[in-house]
């Protein structure tokens, strides 16, 4: 990470398990930091969906391997990292989408979906690069006040 220096900094066993442990972690971490509540709760919010899709689709259930983890304060939010060595995001995953409503997710989405749009929506700077079968994923968490144009 660059122009911050990592607050937390974890590796994780790949199960909903060891996520929920890390969520917490990351929580006390931040509030100790004194970062506000908001910032805090959709920093675990945001982190609890990207961490357990890479369980869910990047390591397909397999309890064996690790994620890494990285959050830090900056000026402009928190910025996290994921690195894992799972399968790949599919390409259409980080394009813009129509904003959804529920009757929508009911409708037209199979077992997920909303986590991408979520993730979209309450992040910035939200980059995917894969190298040497490493998956890296990269995001901000803005404070309330760079949401406000």
């Amino acid at each position: 990470m660059t122009d911050a220096q990592a607050i937390t900094t974890l590796t994780i066993e790949s199960n909903f398990g060891s996520v929920r442990h890390a969520l917490a972690s990351v929580a006390d971490a931040l509030a100790q930091g004194g970062q506000p509540a908001d910032m805090v709760e959709t920093t675990e919010l945001v982190l609890a969906e990207v961490l357990n899709n890479v369980v869910e689709h990047a390591y397909a259930g397999d309890d064996t391997r690790t994620i890494r983890l990285e959050v830090a304060p900056t000026p402009h939010g928190i910025l996290c990292r994921v690195d894992d060595a799972g399968h790949a995001l599919p390409t259409h995953t980080l394009r813009p989408s129509t904003p959804t409503t529920p009757e929508r997710i009911r409708a037209d989405l199979p077992e997920g979906g909303f986590g991408w749009c979520l993730i979209r929506q309450m992040t910035t700077d939200l980059h995917y690069h894969r190298t040497g079968g490493q998956n890296r994923l990269c995001f901000t968490i803005p404070h309330a006040d760079h949401c406000s144009g």
